[in-house]
């Protein structure tokens, strides 16, 4: 079988710094080891100036493929290989509920699976120094823009959900 696995960061992504770059290499490595001792050929694309056509070329020329990418560039790439092979990847559907933190906690609360209590920007939070709570956006990956706080830091600017730490 031919496969393909589509690293954002590796395939040619902007933005990317060399921590992710590192962590895409990582990943690809990592998958591509794995099909291939199942003696499966692997394609990627590598440092395209556009990786979603790269996608698409490659998933139409392959039996089944995998992307890896940033949340908000998941779901289209990820639909892009369901329209072109076999999605290897969770279902474009799964990727956008997930891509959205506070969705995925309201529906795993709903399902009755145990999640922690999301603050929202001006509520009270414990002044004490003694529960201490995750601040992290609502949308994104790699643990970007994800803090630890004590609860006496200065939380009415915060754009971000707020969850606080079970001990």
């Amino acid at each position: 079988m031919r496969i393909m696995v589509a690293e954002y960061a590796v395939g040619g992504g902007e933005g990317n710094s060399i921590a992710l770059l590192r962590e895409g290499k990582a990943m690809l490595t990592t998958l591509k080891s794995g099909f291939e001792r199942l003696e499966h050929e692997v394609v990627y694309p590598v440092a395209e100036n556009d990786f979603e056509t790269a996608v698409d070329r490659l998933s139409k020329e392959s039996d089944a493929g995998i992307v890896i990418a940033p949340d908000d560039r998941l779901c289209n790439l990820t639909e892009l290989v369901e329209s072109n092979t076999v999605n290897l990847g969770c279902p474009s559907d799964s990727v956008k509920i997930c891509a959205d933190k506070m969705r995925t906690t309201k529906i795993l609360s709903e399902n009755g699976i145990a999640v922690p209590r999301i603050v929202f920007s001006g509520e009270e939070m414990r002044k004490d120094g003694e529960q201490g709570y995750v601040k992290k956006p609502r949308y994104g990956c790699a643990s970007e823009n994800v803090f630890i706080l004590n609860g006496k830091e200065n939380h009415e600017d915060f754009f971000f959900t707020i969850v606080p730490i079970i001990l």
